[in-house]
């Protein structure tokens, strides 16, 4: 059993080791050598009447005197076994540590290595620990407060994404829905709780213009999408709602990319064009109606106006100042039964009821009788207008009445935007399935910017075409739809002050 002696500190540990060196350096040197032992130049009369650094120093003095008489093995050898007795007596302690630290050199080198290194990675592993402990301590914190911040957001984008006016939804790489907001749940008659996690094709239906069916595998970003950056946009469509309630959207679908060209789903936003659509309508009703209600006054007024400038007794009649007015009110007239015709085409076409009848006819002579009847027109502008026909068949299929208003109106607009001397020249076109139809003049050509919209409705260009123009921005709409009712296309090359040239294509027969 250990005694009960507190050895943790140097002081304590050196009076131990001390008592039993002595004790053995008295045997082996002799009490008269012992006597000769000095400290700070002193002799020592009584060892346990020193401080604790004057018995440090008789302890080395004691050593040095061992080494001196013994050599250093020996003397190295009998402060081990002091050194080792006391501990095997009292065991190791922070003390004892503490105590190899300050050994003479040679004394317990290999312990002392060993037992410092121990110490020493004790003492970082403590440190180490403590660091590990306030860091984790510290990361948990930051983790609590994220996990708040992170709950607190995704609230408040559910918030915003529930109520947004336009209806989203988000779908995973199954086509199964993984978002649905409110507007979604207006359109659709579903609660969010009924579709998640089901397929979108179940709940939300699609139909194209031509009422088919528009599934997600065609608005479903592919792979190829978003490599690209686009996105699929759809317009004209319906959705078709719980209780078979329709609404008239347009809906645009981009990809969830998450870093890199990984799909991993995709977000659609559909916008309502309910209210817009049945606006439109009334609209188209209104220009209806009031096309009508002028077509046939106006019908009438043309052929009295007619009946007078034709009759010989009007003429004798009538001075020439008022023959001139009489024709300026019959030109007037005109002009306002082609506005009061393009309404009426427009209302038809954007009702779709705009019924072709096709014919199977030779294009090229067709186009001749066309352009000899703008040759008063040409030659009153003093534009030169020319036509080369080309050898081969030119058969089509088309609606002769509706495809030559498409060339009628081409060529009005080319004469009357060629400035004096200028020329209009119109050439075919032959190709794998249909003819084109080249008008070309030497005009003030278009603006660049104006190319885009050339073929809306009502779009009039800016710029030295409104000049003396009488345009209503309908007639190259409803070429543009008249072509398109035949399956063909319609473009316009055009440059600054060189003029430019109109083409659409026709389908062969």
């Amino acid at each position: 059993m250990k005694p009960s002696v507190v050895v943790d500190t140097i002081p304590t540990l050196v009076n131990l080791v001390l008592d039993d060196y002595v004790k053995v350096c008295s045997l082996k040197l002799g009490s008269k050598i012992l006597e000769t032992i000095s400290v700070n130049s002193q002799k020592v009369e009584d060892v346990k009447s020193l401080s604790d650094e004057g018995k440090y120093a008789y302890l080395l003095a004691l050593f040095n005197k061992s080494k001196e008489v013994f050599g250093p093995k020996v003397a190295g050898r009998d402060l081990e076994k002091s050194v080792k007795g006391v501990m095997s007596r009292f065991g190791v302690t922070k003390g004892y540590l503490d105590l190899l630290a300050v050994l003479p050199e040679g004394v317990l080198e290999e312990e002392k290595y060993t037992l410092l290194q121990k110490g020493e990675l004790e003492r970082k592993i403590k440190e180490r620990t403590k660091e590990l402990e306030e860091a984790k301590e510290e990361l948990s914190k930051r983790i609590s407060e994220g996990s708040i911040e992170l709950e607190t957001e995704r609230n408040k984008l559910k918030l915003v994404l529930y109520n947004v006016f336009d209806g989203i939804f988000a779908l995973d790489r199954q086509s199964k829905i993984i978002a649905f907001n409110k507007s979604m749940e207006d359109l659709t008659g579903f609660l969010e709780s009924e579709v998640l996690g089901n397929n979108v094709d179940d709940y939300v239906k699609f139909l194209n213009a031509d009422k088919e069916a528009l599934t997600s595998d065609i608005y479903y970003p592919s792979l190829k999408v978003i490599e690209d950056k686009t996105v699929y946009k759809a317009e004209n469509l319906t959705l078709k709602g719980k209780h078979n309630k329709e609404y008239h959207v347009s809906l645009v679908s981009s990809a969830i990319a998450e870093g890199g060209p990984s799909n991993v789903g995709c977000i659609v936003t559909i916008h309502d064009v309910t209210t817009q659509k049945e606006l439109e309508v009334m609209k188209l009703d209104f220009v209806s109606i009031a096309a009508h209600e002028l077509r046939t006054p106006l019908t009438s007024l043309r052929g009295y106006l007619t009946l007078l400038l034709e009759a010989n007794e009007a003429k004798k009649m009538l001075s020439e100042e008022e023959l001139v007015y009489l024709e300026r009110c019959y030109l007037s007239s005109n002009q306002l039964f082609s506005l009061v015709e393009n309404l009426l085409n427009v209302s038809r076409i954007e009702r779709g009821n705009v019924q072709l009848n096709r014919e199977i006819v030779e294009w090229s002579p067709l186009v001749s009788q066309i352009i000899q009847s703008f040759g008063s027109l040409a030659k009153e502008r003093r534009v030169k207008l020319t036509y080369t026909p080309i050898s081969t068949s030119t058969k089509v299929n088309v609606d002769p009445i509706m495809i030559g208003e498409v060339l009628s109106n081409l060529l009005d607009n080319a004469i009357r935007y060629t400035p004096s001397g200028g020329s209009v020249h119109v050439f075919l076109e032959p190709s794998d399935r249909f003819i084109i139809t080249h008008v070309k003049d030497t005009g003030q050509g278009i603006p660049k910017e104006s190319l885009p919209h050339l073929f809306t409705k009502f779009y009039r260009v800016s710029g030295v075409l409104e000049q003396g123009s009488k345009g209503t921005g309908l007639g190259l709409y409803i070429s543009k739809e008249i072509v398109k009712l035949h399956g063909g296309e319609i473009s316009v090359a055009s440059e600054l002050d060189k003029g430019s040239t109109f083409s659409f294509t026709v389908p062969k027969a």
